[in-house]
């Protein structure tokens, strides 16, 4: 049988995995023909996105290898974890946002796995190792 603690740390993970399922559903339905900004602010914008992005993913698989094996208790150890799919997210979102702005969504694809895979990979392995 899961504990409650464990039960309530899967939901948590299975919000922000489907929260990037909703992004994703969001590119797919947005119509592609909205209005687009300079060519100058989208490079600017597809610069810090990326930047965003990749700060994001590696201090959320930082703080999940680090962090979170040394929460002394449940209550810090689910305060890292949410910290730490917060961090994750971050990819995810900064894709949505360089779709909105650059209207292309083979752009948005990399931001959104690489938010799944840090999930996935990084987070629910230790979620699952956690035993209280």
């Amino acid at each position: 049988m899961v504990s409650p603690q464990k039960r309530f740390r899967l939901i948590v993970v299975a919000a922000m995995l489907f929260s990037v399922f909703i992004h994703c559903a969001l590119v797919l339905i947005i119509p592609h023909r909205l209005a687009t900004a300079s060519p100058e602010f989208q490079e600017n914008a597809r610069a810090i996105c990326s930047t965003l992005a990749l700060a994001g993913l590696l201090t959320s698989m930082y703080w999940t290898t680090l962090k979170m094996p040394r929460a002394p208790d449940s209550s810090r150890f689910n305060t890292e974890l949410i910290i730490a799919l917060a961090l994750s997210e971050i990819s995810s979102l900064a894709g949505l946002f360089l779709f909105f702005i650059r209207h292309n969504a083979q752009e948005f694809w990399p931001f959104a796995i690489g938010s799944f895979l840090a999930q996935m990979l990084f987070i629910l392995p230790r979620v699952m190792r956690r035993d209280d």
